[in-house]
């Protein structure tokens, strides 16, 4: 019987001390925390820096209730609506895709790494798309004004790699439609 006793008050002693050490660190980490964020209300000592905080953190929060700040926008903007519309008139036979991802219709060669493609594609987006009824690429059209120079080198030469004709759009002298036919034909 005495043997139970010592092992209960061993017991209730272990449990106090844990109960202890759980406060300890408790108080720690609340110390150290509001530490923190004196440490950053003390650095920011910009109100436009320390608002913008403010508003990442609320963000933030409406991010975690599932709620977000977007709203919806046309896809397509005045100008590339005209040369989509047309488009579809002049190709009746063709389908034409809009705004897609060079990952949407490129793949990387057997035997290469995948994540070559999306370190070199991962921000590229086709103003347009001509593709066959099987939806197999047959053109690629981008409109000069909407990229960089360096950007329409990127597309130029991945495309190139890819067998993938190009054709730069001129807002200013757009094709006709026998040219436009002229150049469906030549990319077959």
């Amino acid at each position: 019987m005495e043997i139970y006793n010592n092992y209960s008050i061993d017991l209730n002693i272990i449990i106090f001390i844990l109960a202890i050490l759980g406060a300890v660190i408790l108080v720690f980490y609340v110390l150290m925390y509001s530490k923190k964020r004196k440490k950053i209300a003390d650095l920011v000592k910009d109100d436009d820096l320390l608002e913008e905080i403010k508003k990442e953190e609320k963000l933030k929060k409406l991010s975690q209730k599932s709620e977000y700040p977007y709203i919806p926008k046309k896809i397509l903007d005045d100008k590339e609506l005209d040369i989509y519309y047309r488009l579809i008139e002049e190709l009746p036979f063709f389908n034409i895709l809009a705004k897609v991802p060079y990952s949407s219709f490129l793949d990387v060669k057997e035997g290469f790494n995948p994540q070559l493609l999306k370190n070199k594609t991962n921000k590229l987006i086709a103003d347009f798309v001509i593709c066959k009824r099987d939806f197999s690429v047959v053109l690629v059209i981008e409109i000069e004004k909407n990229s960089s120079k360096k950007v329409l080198e990127q597309k130029e030469k991945v495309l190139q790699n890819a067998k993938i004709p190009l054709y730069m759009w001129d807002l200013d002298n757009p094709p006709s439609f026998e040219e436009l036919q002229e150049i469906i034909k030549g990319s077959n």
